[in-house]
């Protein structure tokens, strides 16, 4: 008589249903310096997730991004801490800088984020987000742009493609919606298998 056993590595298992963790097969785009007008987002460059609040954004808006840092992301691989002040140029980044501004962005965006300096053709080493100026940007919006800041893409550019307000993408979903206010499972493990 024979035993066979299913053997996995530990940490290989994972709830994901899809990935949406740039880049997959179905982006059509590699992490290059970009701009504003030229919004392209890719992975950050390691788990030390710098961010920095310029003082364009409203009080508002920073509890918001305060509030999807600490009740999202800090559940993930990611360790997220605020600085003072940011550094732009040379080694060590701040990885992430919001601002708060509508200068540049379509009238319907309420942001937008892009990589400032590749490091590859997967990684940055600094995103900026900027927000719509007098909003009320909620943690929803907040929790959106800060995964695509890590590399989170919306239904359309996963593999396996999901629709565009798919719930499981939870506050990744293409549609502003205020109920998805949280980073969810699938995001969650998705950070966790990257960093």
């Amino acid at each position: 008589m024979s035993i066979f056993a299913l053997c996995l590595p530990l940490g290989s298992a994972t709830a994901a249903v899809t990935d949406n963790m740039f880049r997959t097969s179905n982006t059509s785009w590699y992490c290059h310096g970009a701009s504003l007008s030229d919004p392209y987002y890719c992975q950050t460059d390691n788990a030390e997730l710098s961010v920095y609040l310029q003082s364009s954004v409203d009080a508002g808006t920073k509890a918001s991004v305060r509030a999807a840092l600490t009740g999202s992301y800090d559940a993930t691989h990611l360790n997220t801490g605020e600085v003072s002040s940011p550094v732009t140029s040379g080694s060590g980044e701040t990885d992430v800088i919001y601002q708060q501004d509508s200068t540049g962005l379509p009238s319907s965006t309420l942001g937008r984020t892009w990589c400032n300096d590749a490091t590859d053709i997967e990684r940055c080493d600094q995103h900026y987000i900027r927000f719509r100026e007098g909003t009320g940007i909620d943690r929803m919006a907040a929790c959106h742009e800060t995964g695509h800041a890590v590399g989170l893409t919306h239904g359309a550019q996963a593999f396996l493609a999901l629709g565009q307000t798919d719930p499981r993408l939870a506050c990744m979903v293409a549609a502003h919606d205020h109920h998805n206010k949280y980073l969810g499972d699938n995001n969650s493990d998705n950070i966790n298998a990257t960093y």
